[in-house]
């Protein structure tokens, strides 16, 4: 009796170590069977800010994944917009950068073109700022007086609805309202003026930008690179959390509606910057508009950069690859 017992309970502990190891052999053939299929994301890099003064962290800003693979449906939907409005002469070119911002999937068309970046630039000018204010929330609320002698925004083919006023005094909080809202360049040049150049030039280091000079007028930037700026606010990983969502609330409310935003239902917020450029020596404009589209169950990253002889048919460009984007996300 107590023979057959044990036998019972050998055959019972039998049985549940092989099914474990069954278990053990199937889980091993799928992982392996899954990496040999080269399923396995294994180029992702990190992004990581470096700090001289603090050299044994790197900070994470970021990941560098791998490109969504060929045959992207609305990829090839942007595609054919692109080249269509080359071929009919409304376009010399464009670039896109896409990014799922729930799932980090992303794809670019032409990203790594580059283009003049004009007031985009004013979005890293904000994160200055706004890096400072973490530290020291004062500066906000400094006084700037508008001394300048020149109007710098009279060669703006985009005007702003609103600027400063000559000879008045406003805090920097008010001057970034001016400059992101209403893209005001006097604004801006104030604001450019008063940084603590040391912050300036470590923000522009630390986010691998190259700090404008001159007039601005080559092309040294690219959907790809300047996409990072808003994920990096998204994340809330360079800014934090507060000064971060002060640069997005503030970038939702730009009043320029020609570009990204005309194709985006009002009840959806967006948070973006547009830049424009004109070449006179080319008779070339350039229009850029760059910004997050926050649809409730599928936020999105879309920047758009354009070069070609007519404003309006840059806009129209534009708002249509935002429309294709848009209604695709939403369907």
């Amino acid at each position: 009796m107590k023979f057959k017992l044990s036998v019972e309970k050998f055959k019972s502990k039998f049985r549940v170590i092989f099914v474990s190891v069954a278990f053990g052999v199937v889980v091993t053939w799928v992982f392996m069977s899954y990496f040999s299929n080269n399923n396995y994301p294994t180029n992702i890099s990190a992004i990581r800010q470096s700090d001289k003064s603090a050299p044994l962290i790197r900070p994470l800003l970021g990941y560098n994944t791998p490109e969504t693979q060929p045959g992207n449906l609305l990829k090839n939907k942007l595609k054919k917009i692109i080249d269509e409005n080359i071929n009919n002469n409304q376009i010399t070119t464009a670039a896109v950068y896409y990014r799922d911002l729930n799932t980090g999937k992303w794809f670019g068309l032409n990203q790594d073109e580059t283009f003049t970046p004009a007031s985009l630039f004013k979005v890293p000018l904000l994160i200055t700022y706004l890096k400072e204010a973490e530290t020291d929330p004062k500066i906000l609320s400094t006084e700037i007086t508008n001394n300048l002698v020149q109007d710098e925004n009279e060669a703006e083919t985009i005007k702003p609805l609103k600027a400063v006023v000559e000879g008045a005094t406003y805090t920097v909080n008010e001057l970034l309202h001016y400059m992101i809202e209403y893209s005001d360049n006097n604004a801006t040049v104030l604001l450019f003026k008063n940084i603590n150049q040391d912050t300036l030039k470590k923000v522009f280091s630390d986010l691998d930008i190259n700090l404008p000079s001159g007039n601005n007028s080559g092309d040294f930037i690219s959907v790809g690179n300047y996409s990072f700026l808003f994920r990096i606010l998204y994340n809330a990983t360079y800014l934090n959390h507060e000064m971060s969502e002060k640069g997005l609330e503030m970038l939702s409310k730009i009043d320029f509606e020609d570009g990204i935003r005309k194709s985006i239902p009002n009840n959806i917020i967006v948070s973006n910057k547009f830049g424009e450029f004109f070449l006179k020596g080319n008779n070339e404009y350039q229009l850029h508009d760059c910004g997050i589209v926050y649809h409730p169950k599928y936020p999105f990253l879309l920047c758009v950069m354009t070069k070609g002889n007519s404003l309006n048919n840059l806009k129209k460009t534009i708002q249509e690859i935002s429309k294709v984007t848009y209604d695709n996300v939403n369907n």
